[in-house]
């Protein structure tokens, strides 16, 4: 083969060569970063953003205030937890508790709110109450209403306070019932 150009141009001309195979393979190289780069940007802003969020909730879960009523909502959810865990273990039956009140309601007897609760009795053992909050027209109706609840055999004994008789007429009441104890068997 012939060689046509002198050895200095042959220098010059593989250095020209080199210079644009190096321009060449940076520039791909940088077009590979700057496209990289784009395709990381929508992944770096969707963290970003999460993260904010996560900063957020961290100090929203800080917050005293808030952390107030999720405590307050945990211990009454516990609580009715607790009331439903009562009622299913199905040693009082609620319904013939309810049953045996209405029974025994008498005409002039207006209930407003009836509640049921477990106490522990260290003596007895598990004592079932039930409460009735309402009002009668007058101080007979109710006397007869205590009378009638006191003949049921589930009652252990019925409570009207001495001042539910102050008035003659639209008599507000509060009537405590404690019921036979769980670890006893009901007179009869």
């Amino acid at each position: 083969m012939l060689k046509l150009l002198l050895p200095e141009q042959r220098k010059k001309i593989k250095q020209e060569y080199f210079r644009r195979y190096a321009s060449l393979v940076l520039i791909m190289l940088s077009v590979l970063l700057i496209l990289f780069g784009f395709s990381l940007a929508p992944t770096f802003l969707v963290t970003k953003s999460e993260a904010s969020l996560l900063k957020e909730q961290v100090r929203i879960a800080k917050d005293p205030e808030i952390n107030k009523e999720k405590i307050s909502l945990k211990n009454t959810l516990t609580e009715l937890g607790n009331t439903v865990n009562v009622l299913d273990i199905e040693r009082y039956e609620i319904s013939s508790l309810i049953d045996q009140v209405t029974k025994n309601q008498l005409r002039g007897i207006s209930l407003s709110s009836i509640s049921f609760s477990i106490k522990k009795d260290p003596k007895v053992g598990d004592v079932g109450t039930v409460s009735l909050q309402g009002i009668a027209t007058g101080r007979e109706v109710l006397a007869k209403f205590v009378t009638s609840l006191e003949a049921v055999e589930k009652f252990d004994s019925v409570e009207l306070p001495f001042s539910s008789f102050k008035k003659n007429e639209d008599v507000p009441f509060s009537i405590e019932i404690t019921l036979h104890s769980l670890d006893e068997k009901p007179k009869k």
